[in-house]
Protein backbone atom coordinates (compact mmCIF):
# COMPACT_ATOMS: atom_id res chain seq x y z
CA UNK A 1 0.00 0.00 0.00
CA UNK A 2 1.66 3.36 -1.08
CA UNK A 3 0.29 6.49 -0.84
CA UNK A 4 -0.69 8.79 -3.28
CA UNK A 5 -0.62 12.41 -3.55
CA UNK A 6 -2.72 15.24 -5.02
CA UNK A 7 -3.75 14.93 -9.16
CA UNK A 8 -2.46 11.57 -9.08
CA UNK A 9 -5.54 10.84 -6.74
CA UNK A 10 -7.97 12.17 -9.44
CA UNK A 11 -5.99 9.59 -11.85
CA UNK A 12 -5.78 6.69 -9.43
CA UNK A 13 -9.47 6.74 -9.03
CA UNK A 14 -10.62 7.56 -12.36
CA UNK A 15 -8.54 4.38 -13.16
CA UNK A 16 -10.74 2.27 -10.24
CA UNK A 17 -14.28 4.11 -11.15
CA UNK A 18 -14.20 3.45 -15.08
CA UNK A 19 -13.41 -0.70 -13.41
CA UNK A 20 -16.54 -0.62 -11.95
CA UNK A 21 -19.13 -2.70 -12.28
CA UNK A 22 -21.82 -2.84 -9.57
CA UNK A 23 -21.70 -0.33 -7.48
CA UNK A 24 -19.89 3.07 -6.29
CA UNK A 25 -19.65 4.83 -2.72
CA UNK A 26 -19.03 8.13 -2.08
CA UNK A 27 -18.21 9.12 1.76
CA UNK A 28 -17.25 12.68 2.04
CA UNK A 29 -17.81 15.80 4.26
CA UNK A 30 -17.32 18.04 1.48
CA UNK A 31 -19.25 17.51 -2.18
CA UNK A 32 -20.23 19.98 -5.16
CA UNK A 33 -21.63 19.36 -8.65
CA UNK A 34 -18.49 19.44 -10.52
CA UNK A 35 -17.22 16.77 -9.13
CA UNK A 36 -20.14 14.13 -9.27
CA UNK A 37 -19.96 15.47 -13.25
CA UNK A 38 -16.79 13.94 -13.62
CA UNK A 39 -17.71 10.67 -11.63
CA UNK A 40 -20.42 10.40 -14.44
CA UNK A 41 -17.90 10.91 -17.13
CA UNK A 42 -15.36 8.14 -15.48
CA UNK A 43 -18.57 5.28 -15.04
CA UNK A 44 -20.19 3.23 -16.71
CA UNK A 45 -24.56 3.93 -16.74
CA UNK A 46 -25.64 0.44 -14.65
CA UNK A 47 -23.21 1.25 -11.79
CA UNK A 48 -25.31 2.00 -8.65
CA UNK A 49 -23.82 5.36 -7.22
CA UNK A 50 -24.71 6.33 -3.19
CA UNK A 51 -23.74 9.46 -2.09
CA UNK A 52 -23.33 10.63 1.77
CA UNK A 53 -21.80 13.91 2.69
CA UNK A 54 -22.48 16.09 5.71
CA UNK A 55 -24.58 18.97 4.18
CA UNK A 56 -23.99 21.41 7.84
CA UNK A 57 -25.25 24.54 7.18
CA UNK A 58 -21.94 26.15 7.25
CA UNK A 59 -20.75 23.76 4.37
CA UNK A 60 -23.66 25.29 2.01
CA UNK A 61 -23.31 28.85 2.99
CA UNK A 62 -19.70 28.93 2.70
CA UNK A 63 -19.90 26.91 -0.70
CA UNK A 64 -17.82 24.13 0.55
CA UNK A 65 -20.60 22.12 -0.85
CA UNK A 66 -23.70 22.76 -3.00
CA UNK A 67 -27.19 21.89 -2.65
CA UNK A 68 -26.87 21.44 -6.75
CA UNK A 69 -25.10 18.24 -5.98
CA UNK A 70 -28.46 16.41 -4.92
CA UNK A 71 -30.17 17.45 -7.98
CA UNK A 72 -27.55 15.73 -10.57
CA UNK A 73 -27.38 12.81 -8.20
CA UNK A 74 -31.33 12.92 -9.01
CA UNK A 75 -31.14 13.14 -12.45
CA UNK A 76 -28.81 10.19 -12.33
CA UNK A 77 -30.83 7.94 -10.24
CA UNK A 78 -28.30 8.24 -7.51
CA UNK A 79 -29.11 7.65 -3.64
CA UNK A 80 -28.27 10.97 -2.11
CA UNK A 81 -27.55 10.33 1.83
CA UNK A 82 -26.40 13.13 4.77
CA UNK A 83 -24.97 12.81 7.88
CA UNK A 84 -23.92 16.17 9.84
CA UNK A 85 -21.78 14.80 11.68
CA UNK A 86 -19.35 12.96 9.10
CA UNK A 87 -16.02 13.87 7.90
CA UNK A 88 -15.25 10.53 6.09
CA UNK A 89 -13.26 11.38 2.61
CA UNK A 90 -13.77 7.35 1.65
CA UNK A 91 -14.32 6.30 -1.98
CA UNK A 92 -15.65 2.85 -2.55
CA UNK A 93 -15.53 0.66 -5.68
CA UNK A 94 -17.52 -2.69 -5.90
CA UNK A 95 -16.97 -3.39 -2.10
CA UNK A 96 -13.65 -4.63 -3.02
CA UNK A 97 -11.45 -1.95 -2.56
CA UNK A 98 -11.65 1.78 -1.13
CA UNK A 99 -9.42 5.34 -1.35
CA UNK A 100 -9.36 6.44 2.15
CA UNK A 101 -7.32 9.92 2.95
CA UNK A 102 -7.90 13.73 3.18
CA UNK A 103 -9.43 14.50 -0.27
CA UNK A 104 -12.94 15.76 0.01
CA UNK A 105 -15.22 15.06 -3.62
CA UNK A 106 -14.83 18.83 -4.74
CA UNK A 107 -13.33 20.65 -7.54
CA UNK A 108 -10.10 21.32 -5.74
CA UNK A 109 -10.07 18.22 -3.40
CA UNK A 110 -10.17 16.02 -6.62
CA UNK A 111 -7.69 18.58 -8.51
CA UNK A 112 -10.14 19.36 -11.31
CA UNK A 113 -8.88 22.74 -11.45
CA UNK A 114 -5.27 23.68 -12.54
CA UNK A 115 -4.47 24.05 -8.91
CA UNK A 116 -6.24 21.82 -6.05
CA UNK A 117 -5.12 21.46 -2.37
CA UNK A 118 -2.50 19.34 -0.87
CA UNK A 119 -3.60 16.05 -0.51
CA UNK A 120 -3.10 12.48 0.03
CA UNK A 121 -4.94 9.16 0.03
CA UNK A 122 -4.12 5.19 0.01
CA UNK A 123 -5.48 2.35 -1.90
CA UNK A 124 -7.16 -0.17 0.68
CA UNK A 125 -8.72 -3.90 -0.06
CA UNK A 126 -11.79 -4.14 2.20
CA UNK A 127 -12.12 -7.14 4.49
CA UNK A 128 -15.57 -8.72 5.59
CA UNK A 129 -16.21 -6.49 8.51
CA UNK A 130 -14.77 -3.20 6.82
CA UNK A 131 -17.52 -3.83 4.38
CA UNK A 132 -20.06 -4.20 7.54
CA UNK A 133 -19.13 -1.28 8.71
CA UNK A 134 -20.01 1.09 5.88
CA UNK A 135 -23.19 -0.36 5.73
CA UNK A 136 -23.89 0.11 8.84
CA UNK A 137 -22.60 3.44 8.40
CA UNK A 138 -24.74 4.00 5.40
CA UNK A 139 -27.71 2.97 6.86
CA UNK A 140 -27.79 5.20 9.70
CA UNK A 141 -27.19 8.31 7.49
CA UNK A 142 -30.65 9.98 6.21
CA UNK A 143 -31.75 9.95 2.67
CA UNK A 144 -32.55 13.33 0.88
CA UNK A 145 -35.84 13.42 -1.39
CA UNK A 146 -37.21 16.38 -2.97
CA UNK A 147 -39.22 17.48 0.21
CA UNK A 148 -36.31 17.99 2.29
CA UNK A 149 -34.22 19.45 -0.58
CA UNK A 150 -36.89 21.91 -0.64
CA UNK A 151 -37.18 22.47 3.01
CA UNK A 152 -33.36 22.98 3.07
CA UNK A 153 -33.29 25.54 0.30
CA UNK A 154 -35.61 27.78 1.64
CA UNK A 155 -34.24 28.35 4.92
CA UNK A 156 -30.41 28.19 3.01
CA UNK A 157 -32.14 31.07 1.15
CA UNK A 158 -33.03 32.89 4.02
CA UNK A 159 -29.86 32.53 5.61
CA UNK A 160 -28.06 34.04 2.95
CA UNK A 161 -29.60 37.20 3.69
CA UNK A 162 -27.41 39.70 4.88
CA UNK A 163 -29.18 40.54 8.17
CA UNK A 164 -29.51 36.85 8.72
CA UNK A 165 -26.19 35.52 8.08
CA UNK A 166 -24.43 35.88 12.11
CA UNK A 167 -28.44 34.86 13.78
CA UNK A 168 -27.92 31.30 12.41
CA UNK A 169 -25.27 28.88 11.97
CA UNK A 170 -27.25 25.81 12.08
CA UNK A 171 -30.00 23.78 10.83
CA UNK A 172 -33.31 24.48 13.15
CA UNK A 173 -34.07 21.87 15.59
CA UNK A 174 -37.38 20.95 13.66
CA UNK A 175 -35.23 19.52 10.28
CA UNK A 176 -32.52 18.82 12.39
CA UNK A 177 -34.86 16.44 14.09
CA UNK A 178 -35.84 14.98 10.88
CA UNK A 179 -32.40 14.41 9.44
CA UNK A 180 -31.91 12.07 12.66
CA UNK A 181 -34.96 10.55 12.03
CA UNK A 182 -33.50 7.00 10.19
CA UNK A 183 -30.02 7.14 12.15
CA UNK A 184 -32.65 6.97 15.17
CA UNK A 185 -34.62 3.98 13.88
CA UNK A 186 -32.08 1.81 12.97
CA UNK A 187 -30.01 -0.91 14.77
CA UNK A 188 -28.02 -3.42 14.51
CA UNK A 189 -26.87 -6.50 16.87
CA UNK A 190 -23.90 -4.80 17.73
CA UNK A 191 -25.78 -1.77 19.37
CA UNK A 192 -27.47 -4.40 21.30
CA UNK A 193 -26.28 -5.32 25.37
CA UNK A 194 -25.36 -9.31 25.53
CA UNK A 195 -25.97 -9.28 29.64
CA UNK A 196 -27.87 -7.39 31.81
CA UNK A 197 -26.14 -5.99 35.17
CA UNK A 198 -26.91 -8.53 36.98
CA UNK A 199 -25.00 -11.55 35.02
CA UNK A 200 -22.34 -9.83 33.61
CA UNK A 201 -20.12 -10.72 36.52
CA UNK A 202 -21.36 -14.24 36.40
CA UNK A 203 -20.97 -14.58 32.47
CA UNK A 204 -17.75 -16.97 31.41
CA UNK A 205 -18.64 -15.49 27.43
CA UNK A 206 -15.57 -13.24 27.66
CA UNK A 207 -16.13 -12.12 23.74
CA UNK A 208 -19.78 -10.60 24.95
CA UNK A 209 -18.64 -9.59 27.98
CA UNK A 210 -15.58 -6.92 26.41
CA UNK A 211 -18.58 -6.18 23.41
CA UNK A 212 -20.50 -4.67 26.52
CA UNK A 213 -17.89 -3.44 28.59
CA UNK A 214 -16.45 -1.39 25.18
CA UNK A 215 -20.45 -0.33 24.12
CA UNK A 216 -20.84 1.15 28.03
CA UNK A 217 -17.31 2.59 28.31
CA UNK A 218 -16.07 0.48 30.74
CA UNK A 219 -12.72 -1.01 31.83
CA UNK A 220 -13.89 -4.05 33.50
CA UNK A 221 -16.52 -6.14 34.80
CA UNK A 222 -15.97 -3.95 38.38
CA UNK A 223 -16.97 -0.92 36.84
CA UNK A 224 -20.52 -2.21 36.94
CA UNK A 225 -20.56 -0.90 40.18
CA UNK A 226 -19.87 2.57 39.66
CA UNK A 227 -23.72 3.23 38.51
CA UNK A 228 -23.15 7.05 37.67
CA UNK A 229 -20.51 5.74 34.92
CA UNK A 230 -22.56 2.97 33.84
CA UNK A 231 -25.63 5.24 33.00
CA UNK A 232 -22.85 7.87 31.13
CA UNK A 233 -21.88 5.02 29.02
CA UNK A 234 -25.55 4.17 28.54
CA UNK A 235 -26.48 7.18 27.56
CA UNK A 236 -23.76 7.43 25.04
CA UNK A 237 -24.95 4.36 23.31
CA UNK A 238 -27.42 4.01 20.23
CA UNK A 239 -29.89 1.84 21.81
CA UNK A 240 -30.12 4.79 24.07
CA UNK A 241 -31.09 7.16 21.82
CA UNK A 242 -33.23 4.54 19.95
CA UNK A 243 -35.10 3.90 22.91
CA UNK A 244 -35.41 7.51 23.76
CA UNK A 245 -36.63 8.30 20.01
CA UNK A 246 -39.11 5.37 20.09
CA UNK A 247 -40.91 6.65 23.48
CA UNK A 248 -40.93 10.27 22.63
CA UNK A 249 -43.01 8.96 19.17
CA UNK A 250 -45.62 7.43 21.25
CA UNK A 251 -48.37 9.34 22.23
CA UNK A 252 -48.22 8.85 25.96
CA UNK A 253 -43.96 8.06 26.23
CA UNK A 254 -44.76 4.40 26.76
CA UNK A 255 -44.17 1.33 25.45
CA UNK A 256 -45.24 -2.52 26.43
CA UNK A 257 -42.69 -4.94 26.49
CA UNK A 258 -44.02 -6.50 23.28
CA UNK A 259 -44.68 -3.33 21.51
CA UNK A 260 -40.93 -2.64 22.06
CA UNK A 261 -39.56 -6.57 21.71
CA UNK A 262 -41.62 -6.01 18.00
CA UNK A 263 -39.84 -2.45 17.41
CA UNK A 264 -36.53 -3.45 18.45
CA UNK A 265 -36.87 -6.91 15.79
CA UNK A 266 -38.21 -4.25 13.10
CA UNK A 267 -35.58 -2.60 13.58
CA UNK A 268 -32.12 -5.02 13.31
CA UNK A 269 -31.15 -4.33 10.30
CA UNK A 270 -28.49 -7.55 10.60
CA UNK A 271 -29.16 -10.40 8.00
CA UNK A 272 -30.04 -13.06 9.06
CA UNK A 273 -32.13 -11.15 11.33
CA UNK A 274 -32.06 -12.45 15.16
CA UNK A 275 -34.96 -14.63 16.44
CA UNK A 276 -38.15 -13.12 18.17
CA UNK A 277 -36.62 -15.33 20.85
CA UNK A 278 -32.76 -13.52 20.78
CA UNK A 279 -34.57 -10.40 20.51
CA UNK A 280 -36.60 -10.53 23.53
CA UNK A 281 -33.32 -11.53 25.49
CA UNK A 282 -32.17 -8.03 24.31
CA UNK A 283 -35.25 -6.56 25.75
CA UNK A 284 -35.16 -7.79 28.90
CA UNK A 285 -31.23 -7.22 29.29
CA UNK A 286 -32.48 -3.38 28.23
CA UNK A 287 -35.03 -3.36 31.36
CA UNK A 288 -32.87 -4.28 33.59
CA UNK A 289 -29.79 -1.75 32.58
CA UNK A 290 -32.98 1.03 33.00
CA UNK A 291 -33.90 -0.82 36.35
CA UNK A 292 -30.47 -0.82 37.36
CA UNK A 293 -29.38 2.93 36.54
CA UNK A 294 -32.46 4.20 37.77
CA UNK A 295 -32.32 7.49 34.81
CA UNK A 296 -33.91 10.65 35.34
CA UNK A 297 -35.72 10.26 31.87
CA UNK A 298 -37.17 6.58 31.60
CA UNK A 299 -38.64 4.68 34.19
CA UNK A 300 -40.93 0.93 34.99
CA UNK A 301 -43.92 0.65 35.73
CA UNK A 302 -46.22 -2.83 35.81
CA UNK A 303 -49.54 -2.47 36.22
CA UNK A 304 -50.86 -5.81 35.30
CA UNK A 305 -48.92 -8.66 33.97
CA UNK A 306 -46.49 -7.14 31.96
CA UNK A 307 -43.61 -4.30 32.45
CA UNK A 308 -44.16 -0.82 30.69
CA UNK A 309 -40.47 1.16 30.08
CA UNK A 310 -42.07 4.98 30.25
CA UNK A 311 -41.03 8.68 29.88
CA UNK A 312 -40.80 10.21 33.39
CA UNK A 313 -41.34 13.51 31.59
CA UNK A 314 -43.50 12.99 28.01
CA UNK A 315 -42.04 16.34 27.57
CA UNK A 316 -38.28 14.62 27.15
CA UNK A 317 -36.47 15.13 24.04
CA UNK A 318 -33.71 12.79 22.17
Amino acid sequence: MSIIFNSNIKIELAENFKTATSSVVILSAFLTTAALKWLRSCLEPAVKVTIVTRWKLQDLTNGASELSAYEFAQENGWEFMINTNMHHKIYVIDQNYAFIGSANFTRRGMHLNLKGNDESSCKVKLEELDKKEIDKYISMCCTIDDELHAEMQKILEGVEKEELKQQQTQWPNNLLRKLQEQKLSVLWVDDLLFHSPYTMQESNDTDRIDHDLNLLGLTDSSSINDIPSVFTGLQNTVLWDWLLALLNREENGSLKFGALTENMHNAVCDFPKPSRREIKGFVANLYDWVRYCEPHSVGIRQPNHTEILFLKDVSSTY
